[in-house]
């Protein structure tokens, strides 16, 4: 920071807040300068820091230890899960270790095992930008590569790993290349930020171009929980829509301080309100979320104060639109492949609209973000109340509502079974040769179809009822023809690599690509850096596919989807994914409700029985077939047991079911 911005900063800090705290301010970041000696004195102290202060110590050269930060609201949190997803697709042997400001914010990374750990601020630290730089020094001698994000994204190296590896070093000077190109704002952020939009890049898409990485707004993703949903389960027959009004109370401005709620890229409560009272006339239900200081907007069910950021995106999640201005909840939308209808202001369009979002703006006068560093708490022209956002009109909001409403009327999909299978020998024996493919695709010796088959470089398997599992799988997407393909609940399943090599267009997701661990070892980065090239990985949960509707010709998933306790909103979460006519192949344990109880042990409390199966298919005005009966699943039982499968407990079976989207 050169010396003319930070007298800048002294003198806003000085007109805003007066002598006294301004020497305060200095004194504290004096303090802070002299006090932050080592790594602990900077993070949030707890056995997670333990964990991570262990992990960030160990030493395992075919491992690199890569860093990202980005601190500000809700919004910038979100924004590192992108910029991961590309660190992952150049270095996929990675492990990726995040910083962010606040422990709400780490809320969003909970259950996300993209990032090998998620680290906070210390409470206590007003982190400047010179202690961040601080930081980051000290941080990197224990790192191998570092992504500072500040829309643009500079990249730091670990000086001993450059001199150990040539093509590090080589791609040092390709990605220095890039910063220089893109990077004339970094130093000066954040007072020129307005420079940015002269780039003509929205900020992923700058993000991108000066690290050197491939990421979009497409991979945006939160990991949703059943538990998370359990707030919004009241509503969940209704038609909702969302709303917020706000703005991020963490955010801080360098010179100013903790903000208010309200800022100057905010509309009006009294115009919220009007346009809430034509949504309920329309028959929805208005959901208002935010913090509990933002004022109550008349009309909407409150629940500002009242849901973790992960409960709100539940909301958001089933909601037919989310309304905001630009700002954290929008992202959080994005997250969870649902519209929003955004109204801009100070901050420009071009840069942080979505592209599949309504983006809304009024008149001649916008875009004037950081054209003074005040401008989030003052409108820099001096209008009050600003005047881009007194341009925006109710009318002007209601008539892009309506045109919303009458081009995208409410999904409406049936679903039909295609079959209904029980486990059965017959089906193996009479597919060796396909099963022998799937062998040899992930380079696996073949010992029999009872048994588990684990490749010891790359971490790729075969559990023992996956056997007959995959050949069900196959023979449902070989006799629809289908091409492009989700794999959920994936792990490092063999199947996903037999359809690549088959080339099938793959996308495979799963919490958890580390489970099973073999020998003690994670082999999750062996896997991808083996399988990246042809199959496109992310960590998902089935309650929040990071997709696009209708996106893929045929889904499937082995035997994740019976231990799942919410399966109505994974399998509509599914068939959200799949483009009409297209098949969802699901794989199962199954008993029945006499063998239940010990059936139960080692499979989880949410397997299927006869009862609760037809129970669950009902739910989606599909009826089993008549000859699936309890005699059937007692068979089957028998027959799993007699070829002695591994990994089967005493009482179980595995079934699948094939399902077209009409």
């Amino acid at each position: 920071m050169s010396p003319l911005i930070f007298f800048k900063l002294i003198w806003l800090h000085y007109k805003n807040n007066g002598l006294k705290a301004t020497l305060r301010k200095i004194f504290k970041e004096l303090f802070q300068q002299i006090t932050t000696l080592n790594i602990p004195s900077f993070l949030q102290r707890g056995k997670e820091f333990d964990r991570f202060y262990s992990l960030l110590k160990e030493e395992n050269e075919e491992i690199l230890k890569i860093g990202i930060l980005k601190t500000g609201g809700i919004g910038d949190a979100i924004s590192l899960i992108p910029l991961a997803y590309g660190v992952l697709r150049k270095y996929p042997n990675a492990k990726i270790f995040a910083f962010v400001n606040s422990r709400s914010q780490l809320e969003l990374f909970r259950a996300f095992t993209l990032f090998e750990s998620v680290q906070t601020f210390s409470e206590k630290l007003d982190l400047s930008r010179t202690l961040q730089r601080k930081f980051i020094k000290m941080i990197l001698k224990h790192l191998d590569i570092f992504f500072e994000n500040q829309y643009v994204v500079r990249v730091l190296y670990n000086s001993r790993k450059l001199k150990q590896e040539k093509k590090l070093a080589q791609q040092k000077r390709i990605t220095d290349g890039f910063f220089k190109k893109y990077g004339m704002n970094f130093d000066i952020f954040p007072l020129q930020c307005d420079r940015l939009t002269v780039l003509g890049k929205n900020q992923y898409e700058l993000m991108a171009a000066s690290s050197n990485l491939s990421f979009s707004e497409d991979d945006l993703n939160i990991i949703l929980e059943s538990k998370d949903f359990a707030k919004v389960e009241p509503f969940s027959k209704k038609r909702i829509i969302t709303v917020h009004h706000g703005s991020d109370p963490e955010t801080k401005i360098t010179g100013i301080g903790r903000q208010r709620v309200y800022q100057t890229k905010n509309w009006f409560v009294e115009r919220w309100a009007k346009v809430v009272e034509y949504l309920k006339k329309r028959g929805y239900e208005v959901i208002q979320l935010g913090v509990k200081e933002e004022i109550h907007i008349p009309g909407a069910v409150d629940m500002r104060g009242k849901t973790t950021i992960k409960e709100a995106a539940a909301f958001i999640k089933l909601a037919d639109l989310h309304l905001d201005t630009e700002g954290g909840l929008v992202a959080l939308a994005k997250a969870v492949r649902t519209k929003s209808l955004v109204l801009f202001g100070p901050t420009p369009i071009e840069f942080f609209g979505y592209k599949d979002n309504i983006n809304l703006r009024a008149g001649d006068c916008h875009g004037c973000w950081w054209s003074k560093p005040d401008w989030r708490i003052r409108c820099p022209k001096g209008f009050d109340p600003p005047r881009c956002m007194d341009a925006i009109t109710v009318e002007l909001v209601i008539e892009n509502l309506e045109r919303h409403f009458s081009e995208h009327p409410p999904i409406t999909f049936g679903v039909e079974i295609v079959d209904l299978s029980l486990f059965s020998t017959n089906l193996i024996k009479s597919n060796l040769s396909l099963l022998g493919e799937i062998y040899r695709s992930a380079n696996l010796e073949y010992k029999g179809y009872h048994d588990h088959n684990f490749n010891e470089r790359t971490g790729c398997y075969i559990s023992g009822s996956a056997n007959w599992e995959y050949i069900y799988v196959l023979k449902s997407i070989l006799a629809a023809k289908e091409k492009e393909v989700l794999d959920a609940g994936a792990g490092r399943g063999a199947l996903q690599v037999h359809l690549a090599n088959c080339g099938y267009k793959v996308s495979s997701c799963d919490l958890n690509y580390s489970v099973p661990f073999h020998s003690g070892k994670d082999y999750r980065p062996a896997f991808f850096s083996e399988y990246s090239a042809k199959i496109d990985f992310k960590i998902a949960s089935l309650y929040n596919l990071p997709y696009d509707t209708e996106t893929f010709d045929a889904a499937y998933s082995v035997s994740a989807f019976g231990k799942l306790e919410n399966k109505a909103l994974a399998l509509k979460e599914l068939l959200r994914v799949l483009r009409k006519g297209g098949i969802l192949v699901l794989t199962f344990d199954i008993t029945t409700e006499a063998k239940r109880p010990i059936a139960k042990n080692g499979s989880g409390p949410e397997v299927f029985t006869e009862v609760s199966l037809k129970r669950f298919l009902n739910q989606f005005g599909m009826a089993p077939n008549p000859d699936f009966l309890k005699e059937t699943i007692l068979n089957s039982i028998a027959e799993i047991r007699k070829a002695n499968i591994a990994g089967i407990s005493e009482g179980l079976t595995v079934g699948g079911i094939t399902l077209r989207k009409k």
